[in-house]
């Protein structure tokens, strides 16, 4: 927490790997996720919204692993759990999972940072072979745009998933409920570590 323009985003994306540091040495797990406050939207149809930077054809009935939140496999009704999770199911009242847009156009930011963190659960599903196995996600401002009973639902989906490091950048207190510690950037590269 901090300020606009003393570094958060930028600390963010040093820890992350994002951005190269100048010096010093930071050691991060093998698994690691970013989401931005602006999620990057792909050309193509929704289905390719959730699954990227993978492509559709070479993802074809691949099991999805998210531990306590259920096994599935990714069929129709799996991406449909995976919007319906981020209480975005709704979409698919005006486009189908084949539905190709221009989707940062279409979409407003809220819904644009609920595909954001279906691509995530997507992506951690597919990625938790070993559950013991650590796992962080950065999330640079990733719920901005959400009303606070959106954000509390995706943050608390995390936290069910178990054994992952949560390193978020954001204004709102409510954030603090989902994090032990809180760092408190300041002006003239002066900082403060908080229990939450």
């Amino acid at each position: 927490m901090g300020p606009s323009g003393v570094g958060k985003s930028s600390l963010l994306r040093v820890i992350s790997g994002l951005w190269s540091q100048i010096s010093g040495q930071i050691t991060t797990p093998k698994k690691v996720f970013f989401l931005p406050q602006n999620p990057y939207m792909v050309i193509g149809s929704l289905r390719d919204q959730i699954i990227y930077p993978i492509q559709s054809q070479k993802h074809a009935n691949t099991e999805i692993n998210l531990d306590s939140l259920d096994t599935i496999q990714s069929s129709d009704e799996d991406f449909v759990k995976l919007l319906e999770m981020v209480n975005f199911g709704y979409i698919l009242k005006r486009y189908s999972l084949d539905s190709v847009e221009i989707w940062n156009s279409v979409l407003s930011r809220g819904e644009q940072q609920k595909l954001s963190f279906a691509r995530l659960f997507y992506h951690i599903g597919l990625s938790r072979t070993d559950t013991s196995e650590s796992i962080f996600v950065f999330l640079d401002e990733a719920t901005s745009a959400m009303d606070t009973e959106n954000e509390y639902r995706v943050y608390s989906l995390l936290k069910e998933f178990g054994n992952i490091g949560i390193v978020s950048v954001g204004h709102r207190e409510s954030l603090l409920d989902f994090h032990e510690k809180r760092l408190q950037l300041e002006a003239n590269l002066k900082w403060k570590l908080f229990a939450s």
